[in-house]
């Protein structure tokens, strides 16, 4: 069986842990202004904050061209243009 700890030695020790929590606490408040601020939060979603905001409402606006390009190439296809059918399938409409 083992002796437990001496007094001082716990002492040291719950000083020792009290130290390092007290100093993780301290340094909370610069991490979150850096990671949740407003800098912070524009570096955390850059890529969310890109051309994908302009594009979307963009893609919305063409997309009645999108299909309209596709019923014409259904019609020409059904017409018996065949080339025509394949030009207007083949346009790329959204971004």
């Amino acid at each position: 069986m083992t002796e437990p700890l001496s007094h001082d030695t716990d002492a040291a020790l719950i000083a020792a842990a009290r130290s390092y929590f007290a100093a993780r606490r301290a340094r909370v408040p610069a991490f979150a202004r850096r990671r949740f601020g407003v800098v912070g939060a524009l570096r955390l979603h850059r890529h969310a904050l890109g051309w994908d905001v302009l594009r979307a409402p963009v893609n919305v606006l063409l997309s009645p061209v999108l299909i309209l390009t596709r019923l014409g190439a259904w019609g020409a296809g059904r017409l018996g243009a065949r080339r025509v059918a394949a030009w207007l399938g083949a346009r790329q409409i959204l971004l």
